[in-house]
């Protein structure tokens, strides 16, 4: 089933109790509004006058104080009193003259057996004569189960902090009305601990993919994607040099390596690499290290949620004399199943290498292609064609490959992989649309959750072939060409790339085509 943000915490721990309680079956009924005041599209209100919102039944009343948003919002806090089925909320000062205000009852106010209203509940008044008619509509996607109530709010993108806020129905979707006309960023997130507002780095959150104009017709929001993200920028733990050829930068998280920029007097730099298990390390190959002190110069230190340093880093270390006597060792290969298709091979080392093609080589079966190197610790094996199904052996001997410092591996290097056959594959196919420039489609096993990616050049049809299985597929437009979704940042504002999901898991059979998987980002 796909996954959407979704059931909020209705279903409670009925286990325990097999038989109704006493008077009755149990209640199941949402709660619902019957009557606001003002009422919904009334003018000229008074500016003393309070909200009062009356509802079907008795509520917790705790939960609708926090699903409770008045726009614009007060300078101070609302004060709520309760009568019964009714709810008064007085604005501290007074309305504002001349505006339109918009009170929404969001969707995870509950009554007292737990039943939450499911719909975001809106109405609108006004303390002129008039009020604003202006609509968004979208929708909130989540890869994972949703803890709690998700939120909406909607910035005028040039106008300060104030916001419009509204909650997701169960099933994602989503409505601000009364909109002032204007440009708008609307974002997302989702309250696990219930108490209102957003806990960076504890509860996910949805950057927009663009900001969205708000004018008489109304207005689509593209797919908001929650993503739980890093808020702070990497931080520099240290620096090694474990031998005269090698220098490590260790961070306290994964640094995106497009973006870094390394420089020193005095000492020749490689391109930076990293090491699979070797967490937040980056490593550099130099030259010839004396011991005296270096300053390591670095800028554009970022992580993947878009977090980067304020200012260049200038790191100072002592160079080490001492010569690498180790020998490479290959740490994993990439990937270790392939699809039948063009698909390059990759040897990753432990350490950088000396960039010259294997001397000697052997495919079992035999397999004709280039050998390149794609990183300073990474030997790509490009075949001239498509792989044919089944099990490869490649087999390179110790003199073939050498480090920087000129150690050779050990031993020979052995390494097997699997090409799936086309008869076991199905095939998933479609058309992208809604935005320009490449895209990468991906479809996910449900049941082991391995990935399968085709990449296009722009929006069109698509053919991704895929073992035989379950699957949601999506797709994102892939702005930086890095392979990876970019959720954005909310200050300074990056929009997120945009994304698309296919609303059906998808049932993939092998040597069967699946058509109509079509996907708008």
């Amino acid at each position: 089933m796909k996954k959407v943000v979704g059931i909020l915490s209705i279903y409670l721990a009925s286990c325990a109790r097999v038989a109704p309680p006493p008077g009755g079956p149990p209640d199941r009924t949402p709660p619902e509004v019957v009557r606001t005041y003002p009422e919904d599209g009334e003018t000229s209100v008074p500016s003393g006058r309070a909200i009062e919102v009356t509802f079907s039944e008795h509520m917790d009343e705790r939960s609708v104080e926090r699903a409770f948003f008045l726009y614009p919002k007060p300078e101070r806090p609302l004060k709520f009193k309760w009568r019964g089925r009714k709810l008064k909320a007085e604005v501290p000062g007074g309305l504002r003259p001349e505006r339109t205000y918009v009170v929404t009852v969001g969707a995870s106010a509950r009554d007292l057996h737990g039943n939450e209203m499911g719909n975001s509940y809106t109405f609108a008044f006004s303390t002129g004569r008039r009020i604003y008619e202006g609509r968004a509509r979208g929708m909130v996607w989540s890869d994972e189960a949703v803890e709690g109530p998700v939120h909406i709010r909607a910035y005028l993108a040039r106008e300060g902090e104030e916001f419009y806020e509204t909650q997701a129905d169960s099933s994602g979707r989503f409505v601000l009305s009364h909109l002032a006309p204007g440009t708008y960023r609307i974002f997302a997130f989702e309250d696990r601990n219930r108490d209102g507002g957003y806990s960076p780095g504890r509860e996910p959150f949805a950057v927009p993919p663009e900001e969205v104009e708000v004018g008489e017709e109304e207005a689509k929001v593209p797919l908001l994607r929650l993503a739980l993200r890093d808020t702070t920028s990497p931080e520099v733990l240290g620096v090694r040099t474990p031998n005269r050829r090698t220098l490590t930068v260790r961070f306290d998280e994964e640094v995106v390596l497009d973006s870094l920029r390394a420089s020193m007097e005095g000492l020749e730099l490689s391109k930076p690499y990293t090491v699979p298990g070797r967490k937040g390390q980056v490593f550099w190959s130099t030259g010839p290290q004396h011991p005296r002190f270096y300053t390591l110069h670095l800028s554009g230190v970022g992580d993947v949620w878009g977090n980067f340093r304020t200012s260049p880093e200038e790191l100072r270390f002592k160079g080490n004399s001492l010569p690498d006597t180790v020998p490479p060792k290959l740490v994993k290969v990439l990937p270790d199943t392939a699809l039948p298709l063009r698909t390059s091979i990759k040897l990753v080392f432990d350490e950088a290498m000396a960039r010259v093609r294997p001397s000697k080589w052997r495919f079992s079966p035999e397999v004709s292609g280039k050998w390149t190197w794609s990183a300073p610790n990474i030997l790509s094996f490009e075949p001239d064609g498509p792989w044919k199904g089944g099990r490869y052996e490649l087999e390179v001997p110790p003199g073939a490959l050498r480090d920087v410092s000129g150690n050779f591996p050990a031993d020979t290097i052995e390494v097997g992989f699997y090409v799936l056959p086309w008869d076991s594959l199905g095939e998933i196919a479609g058309r992208v649309s809604g935005a320009a420039g490449p895209v990468v489609v991906e479809a996910r096993e449900v049941e082991d959750s391995k990935v399968y990616r085709t990449r296009t050049e722009g929006p069109g049809s698509y053919e991704l072939p895929v073992p035989g299985g379950r699957y949601t597929v999506c797709a994102f437009r892939d702005r930086d060409g890095d392979g990876r979704w970019s959720p954005g940042r909310p200050e300074p504002f990056l929009p997120a790339e945009r994304f698309g999901v296919h609303p059906d898991t998808v049932d993939v059979r092998a040597r069967w085509r699946t058509e109509g998987i079509d996907i708008s980002l």
